[in-house]
């Protein structure tokens, strides 16, 4: 029978504007517009993931060949599949994230969470502390630390209002409850990722970035030009980055968020500047960032570098 295709859903619209540029030197652009290692670097010089090829080029696709049998063979056989949920989910998931291998959770529109704790049961939000004021939610993003301490992000429209608003929410163990946001912020929430209870990060509208310290949410950041910031992730607390509309990329360090290592489409060719919506870090040398139009970027060393796209893999 003909292979079934299955499509991304859309992510919220968070609206557009122009990207500063960024400087990156010494960078190659092929006759496609991908900008490849500098001429002179050494690929199994530079750093790789545990576990990955040994070298950054086995790691990066190669554009001529068939990637089918690549992926069968570093996923293995049938190792993804539909998961067997009931009720089936009718809504769209957004979010996704687990403390155990037995305990993850899922997170979508219409306030949809599913819980997985060895099989894949819903969570009715609306009988929970956080949506006893809300009459819709979307969520996100979630985060796990344990199974007693998760945290959602997103969006609500409150009772009497016709406007939406970010909203966090928190389970304890028994009740996912509502946490209000810094005073006078009210922006939609994103991105979601912490790496203990005392340091967690969350994204949103206007280039927000809250912090939640085990005590309270503030705001750690919140850049000047606005654009909206879709996800966030990091490899330890002094490592971490976040990333969002118009190819914005913006790092913290351990001690401020800085805008000095971003990737310069208008360099690589590029006729638009897409969206970036999600980013995972391995360490300070080692990141990946995707995002709109087959987007890939690996952060090696010190820069950024686009990695060639493969567009039947990317419909």
């Amino acid at each position: 029978c003909a292979e079934d295709k299955i499509s991304a859903p859309p992510l919220p619209d968070v609206g557009s504007s122009d990207l500063p540029a960024a400087d990156i030197d010494a960078m190659v652009t092929d006759s496609d517009g991908h900008q490849d290692l500098p001429a002179d670097t050494d690929a199994n010089t530079l750093p790789v993931d545990q576990g990955f090829e040994t070298t950054l080029d086995a790691a990066i696709p190669d554009t001529t060949r068939d990637m089918t049998d690549d992926i069968l063979a570093d996923l293995g056989p049938a190792t993804w599949k539909f998961a067997n949920v009931t009720p089936k989910p009718t809504g769209t998931f957004y979010g996704l994230h687990g403390s155990a291998a037995n305990d993850v959770w899922a997170v979508g529109k219409d306030g949809s969470i599913y819980r997985y704790t060895g099989v894949w049961a819903p969570i009715d939000i609306h009988t929970h502390n956080c949506a006893s004021q809300q009459t819709s939610i979307e969520f996100y993003g979630v985060w796990a630390h344990s199974s007693t301490n998760v945290w959602l992000v997103g969006k609500a429209t409150a009772s009497g209002a016709s406007d939406p608003v970010g909203i966090i929410c928190h389970y304890d163990g028994t009740d996912i409850n509502y946490q209000a946001l810094p005073a006078g912020h009210s922006e939609e929430l994103f991105g979601l990722w912490g790496i203990d209870p005392s340091n967690i990060w969350a994204v949103g509208q206007k280039g927000l970035i809250l912090r939640h310290d085990q005590n309270k949410w503030q705001v750690d950041s919140q850049h000047v030009d606005q654009k909206a910031l879709l996800g966030v992730h990091g490899s330890s607390v002094s490592d971490v980055w976040a990333v969002g509309w118009d190819g914005t990329m913006r790092y913290y360090d351990g001690t401020s968020w800085r805008d000095d290592r971003g990737f310069d489409f208008s360099a690589s060719g590029a006729t638009a500047i897409p969206a970036l919506r999600g980013v995972w870090a391995v360490s300070p040398t080692t990141a990946w960032a995707y995002g709109d139009d087959s987007t890939v970027l690996r952060w090696a060393t010190s820069q950024w570098y686009l990695v060639p796209q493969v567009p039947h893999m990317f419909p």
